[in-house]
């Protein structure tokens, strides 16, 4: 089942269509960006379980694993 929070970031199909591979989305995190205050500057991140394997994604490769 994915995480309620950050599946609103996608569409219903998107969600379906890891669903179908396997993949559910766990939560979010902060990737740290570039800069003095990195976490301020940073981007989400999604955490994922790729059928067993936990990995941190940006959406566009969430979106391209769908």
């Amino acid at each position: 089942m994915h995480n309620a929070i950050s599946s609103k970031h996608f569409s219903a199909k998107t969600l379906k269509a890891l669903s179908r591979q396997g993949i559910y989305l766990l939560g979010l995190t902060t990737i740290p960006g570039d800069g003095d205050m990195p976490y301020a500057n940073g981007s989400t991140g999604y955490n994922v379980n790729d059928n067993g394997t936990h990995r941190v994604l940006t959406f566009s490769q969430v979106l391209k694993l769908a």
